[in-house]
Order: C-alpha cells, then sequence, then structure tokens
C-alpha cells in the first residue's frame, strides 16, 4: 500500500480483494475504458484510490441492472441524472423483451410436456371429436420429400424462421392436406409446412393460414411421419373418412397433421406420435 496526494492508494491485489471481484475483471474494466487506475511510471504497477472503490461500486450497480459495457462506459464517462436515466430506459425495454421472451419459451414447454403425457396416455386410432378457437399459421409451401437433400435444406429454413416466431405451440411443423384435389396421396399433391403464430400481422396475407374456430375430429397415429408414404398417409385418412362415414358428419376443412414429438423421445424410431385433424360439420 502507498500513499499519494490524495490519500491512501492500493494494489490491484489488495483492490481486488476489498471490492470483492478479481484482478481479471480490473483488467477488463482498465480495457474497456471504464476504471482506470493511477499507474507508477518507473514499474506500471497499478494503484486504486478510495474513489476508484466508489466507482467500482457504481460500476457494480449498473451491471446488476443489466447495462452493457458500451453502456456502462456512457454513464461513467457522463455522469448525470439524464444519462443515467436514459440507459435504464434502454435496460428496462431489454427486460421486457426478455420476459416476453421467457413467457414464450414457457408455453412451447407446458405445450411439449402435455404433448408427452398424450404420447403416453393416448391409446393411437382413438378418435375424438373437439371444438377449436380460430388459429393463425404462417405457412410455407413444401412440393418435396422430408427424406431428401432438398427437403432437409426447406425444413432447416422453415425451422430457422420459426424459431423467432412467438410461436403457441410446441408443434413447429404443421403439414395441410387436400385430398379432395385427387384420388389419392399423390406427391404432387399440396404440402404445406406451418408454425402456429400469435401476431398475424407482421406476415403478409399469401403467406398465412387461418385454421376456422369449429368441430375438428382428432386421431393419433403411430408412424414414422418424415419416412411415411403417400399410401400410409391415406390409410389413415380413410380411417377418419369412415368414422365421419358412420358418424354421419361432413368434411368441413383440409386435413391438419401436427408433429406432436419427435421420433428421438424414445429408441425407437417408429414410436412417433401424429395427430391427424379434419373439420366436420
Amino acid at each position: 500500500m502507498k500513499k499519494d496526494k490524495t490519500g491512501e492508494t492500493f494494489s490491484i491485489s489488495e483492490f481486488a480483494e476489498a471490492c470483492g471481484t478479481t484482478k481479471d475483471t480490473l483488467y477488463h474494466y482498465e480495457k474497456r475504458g471504464i476504471l482506470m487506475p493511477a499507474t507508477d511510471e518507473n514499474n506500471h504497477y497499478r494503484y486504486y484510490s478510495i474513489n476508484d472503490f466508489h466507482l467500482f461500486q457504481y460500476i457494480a450497480h449498473l451491471r446488476r441492472l443489466g447495462l452493457s459495457i458500451p453502456e456502462i462506459r456512457e454513464c461513467v464517462n457522463n455522469r448525470n441524472v439524464g444519462t443515467y436515466l436514459e440507459m435504464m430506459a434502454s435496460s428496462q425495454k431489454r427486460c421486457l423483451e426478455e420476459i416476453t421472451e421467457a413467457q414464450r419459451r414457457h408455453a412451447i414447454i407446458t405445450n411439449a410436456r402435455e404433448a408427452a403425457f398424450e404420447f403416453t396416455h393416448i391409446p393411437p386410432d382413438t378418435p375424438k371429436i373437439e371444438y377449436s378457437e380460430e388459429e393463425c399459421y404462417y405457412m410455407t409451401e413444401l412440393r418435396v420429400k422430408l427424406n431428401t437433400l432438398e427437403g432437409i435444406r426447406k425444413l432447416r429454413d422453415h425451422l430457422i424462421m420459426a424459431e423467432g416466431m412467438p410461436a403457441i405451440s410446441s408443434n413447429l411443423i404443421v403439414f395441410k392436406y387436400n385430398p379432395r384435389i385427387s384420388s389419392s396421396f399423390s406427391e404432387e399433391n399440396r404440402l404445406y409446412m406451418m408454425t402456429q403464430t400469435t401476431n398475424p400481422k407482421g406476415f403478409a396475407e399469401e403467406d398465412l393460414h387461418i385454421k376456422p374456430a369449429g368441430f375438428y375430429l382428432h386421431i393419433f397415429f403411430r408412424m414414422n411421419l418424415p419416412d411415411s408414404t403417400a399410401k400410409d398417409r391415406e390409410m389413415y385418412y380413410k380411417k377418419m373418412e369412415a368414422y365421419i362415414t358412420d358418424h354421419n358428419y361432413k368434411i368441413s376443412t383440409d386435413l391438419y397433421c401436427y408433429n406432436r414429438i419427435s421420433r428421438f423421445l424414445t429408441d425407437n424410431p417408429e414410436e412417433y406420435l401424429a395427430e391427424f385433424v379434419i373439420g366436420v360439420e
């Protein structure tokens, strides 16, 4: 410890211990121009003062409030209430964005847990009729096989886009078929990949699909969806058609296939829960 004209000074080791921090942190702040100690011209040792201690506490306060290094430097270089309030407003805005993102992740996790529960508790091929509210999806058309390189690329692009959307479902992918276009699920049938969104105003009208409110027939199938063939999908659809006919319903919408649980939930690649849904009246 030494003395200078302003009082006692401390070595970097002493100062780090007094502040409850590390020398690396102090070096980092010095390098970023935030906390600059006095330097001995002869031996280049660093010496910190009592004022540096108070400044470090102010810096630590700003860090706890979530300010970035550039924002902290701005507060240190312009120590006035106006600058402080401006930086607090920026940090508060980020907090709200983080809260929104956390709520989005919480909703996805909640739905993922429910889907996993259904995977183990709902018997496959068991039909049920449920009422659903209107749902909005961002929609991209896919005319390739999912197990091809082109299909993988398109699927990857869709997932990258979907991760940044305000989704309310764990089902990042929803497939939509219109089996009434032709007599079978041929490769030329339109297949759409859709991501549920709570912000339809953020997309062009031609990229959106509104699934209308109404009654829907739901049936869960255990299948290997990405590698399933047109005949596989048509077989499941025929099962739904038979149930609808037997109960005097009429088909009112396209067929939706929800990607419920990926094949990696267990070590059996066939254990893939897909939910086929079609509107009825």
